[in-house]
């Protein structure tokens, strides 16, 4: 072998190498599906997006008390993601990350007050070009004015006041409904979301369970109470957290609703032969874990970046089965373009999820996740959010087992290390009693964190309407 091909063949190897541990973006080249392709290849995708949902506050994920009849009947018909962790739990990011495969560092968009860079390719950017309608239904959320809908078509956002005690499922699903009707007939990716679950926690229709309850306290589902909260000025009890954990199921109870009529209305049209249908959440909600509650962004628990991931689509193998190996959410767009066999060359992090599908070993990468908290502007007002002297961001490195989180106080930094399997709610930092597992764990987010990364994108001065919109969203203070 000359020396050029020795010098080629080394540097593939260490990129390879890199790639498997997760720890570089790589290009992305996608030839085509795997071996046992679909027996009907689907040519549409809908993308159903859950503000704020846990995965474990969801029937299919063993949630006693939920009332998601509709999403465990997709699960049931799919394949269901055990483990899929969000690269960051705040809206905007995350869906940055959804839509390009690239964690924050790499996309450059790492809180909800900038916007995606230019330079971003999009899986919407991809689809349209490869001759597909692309097409946004948005809710509350300013995703527009985040660059964040760039390679749709069409989009459509109903406002904020929409998503109120007055929302009603006629209003929710008027405009997908009538655009599924109108394009059943084109190749096309339709990406739904639903924001309900987000605070204030306010459902059209409260359930028995939380009549039951028969509450008269201060919390009401809205913001002010909560904001007390935070400041330390109002106390929470017991059954003040069971009255707004009983709300946000109610929430996710509607949102249910809506993902039934968008899967019967697929089914009705015939197109539930033709279509992939994923459902995920961008984060999830603190619920009153750790001492911090109805919010997420500025920590690592499990509650915030363990998401649902469901994905199915016509002639997939052994359907209901469940998926233990961890996933990200960055392997989304990914897995999508395998499925419909749409090829990409570019830079990545994510990795299919077919391997995984097809009952074969996971793709090079996905048995690390990173994650990493907001810019922790004024968590001072959560409780536990906010250590006195942190600077930056919390970060994290999960595997199937454990979880580091790395918190940069000064003088000396905090690490938190748990055992997921022994301890799910994460209750009991094991990093002093497992040595060799957390400074393992510490080599591989460090090695993540020193690569070269795309710079933060600037923060553009928003529109008075978008800063309006995320004030009442408790984003900006």
């Amino acid at each position: 072998m000359n020396t050029e091909n020795r010098s080629r063949k080394t540097r593939l190897v260490l990129v390879v190498s890199a790639a498997a541990a997760g720890l570089l973006a790589t290009a992305l080249v996608i030839p085509g599906i795997l071996s046992r392709a679909p027996r009907e290849r689907p040519d549409k995708v809908v993308l159903i997006l859950l503000d704020t949902v846990r995965a474990d506050h969801l029937g299919c994920y063993g949630y006693a008390q939920a009332a998601t009849k509709n999403i465990d009947k997709l699960a049931a018909a799919g394949a269901r993601f055990v483990q899929a962790v969000s690269a960051i739990p705040e809206t905007g990011p995350s869906v940055s990350s959804l839509f390009t495969g690239l964690y924050p560092i790499n996309h450059g968009h790492r809180d909800n007050v900038t916007v995606l860079g230019d330079e971003s390719v999009t899986l919407a950017d991809i689809l349209r070009r490869n001759g597909y309608e692309t097409v946004a239904f948005t809710e509350a959320f300013p995703f527009y004015d985040l660059r964040l809908l760039r390679g749709f078509n069409h989009n459509a956002e109903r406002p904020r006041e929409a998503i109120d005690e007055h929302d009603n499922l006629k209003s929710k699903l008027k405009g997908p409904l009538a655009w599924l009707e109108e394009n059943k007939d084109k190749k096309f990716f339709a990406f739904i979301h639903f924001f309900n679950a987000h605070m204030p926690y306010t459902p059209p229709v409260q359930s028995r369970r939380t009549a039951s309850l028969n509450y008269h306290g201060p919390f009401t589902g809205d913001f002010p109470p909560v904001f007390g909260l935070w400041a330390k000025k109002i106390p929470i009890g017991e059954k003040d957290r069971e009255f707004m954990v009983s709300l946000y199921d109610d929430e996710i109870g509607f949102l249910d609703q809506a993902v039934g009529g968008i899967l019967d209305e697929l089914k009705k049209m015939g197109l539930d032969r033709k279509t992939l249908i994923v459902l995920t959440a961008d984060h999830g909600e603190a619920l009153g874990e750790h001492d911090y509650y109805f919010d997420h962004g500025d920590l690592l628990y499990e509650n915030q970046i363990r998401v649902p991931f469901i994905i199915r689509y016509p002639g997939m193998p052994d359907p209901g089965k469940t998926i233990e190996p961890q996933v990200r959410t960055v392997d989304l767009m990914p897995t999508i373009l395998q499925v419909l066999n749409v090829k990409y060359s570019g830079m990545i992090d994510g990795a299919s999820l077919l391997p995984l599908i097809h009952g074969k070993k996971a793709s090079p990468g996905t048995g690390y996740a990173f994650s990493e908290t907001d810019t922790i502007s004024f968590a001072n007002l959560n409780c536990r959010g906010y250590i006195e002297g942190v600077a930056g961001k919390h970060t994290s490195v999960r595997t199937d087992n454990f979880k580091l989180i790395y918190i940069p106080k000064r003088p000396e930094p905090l690490y938190e290390l748990y055992d997921l399997k022994r301890d799910p709610r994460e209750t009991t930092n094991i990093v002093g009693e497992n040595v060799a597992e957390a400074d393992e764990l510490k080599r591989v987010l460090f090695r993540w964190l020193s690569r070269p990364r795309r710079p933060p994108t600037p923060r553009e001065k928003l529109g008075e309407e978008t800063q309006k919109i995320l004030k009442s969203l408790g984003y900006i203070r």
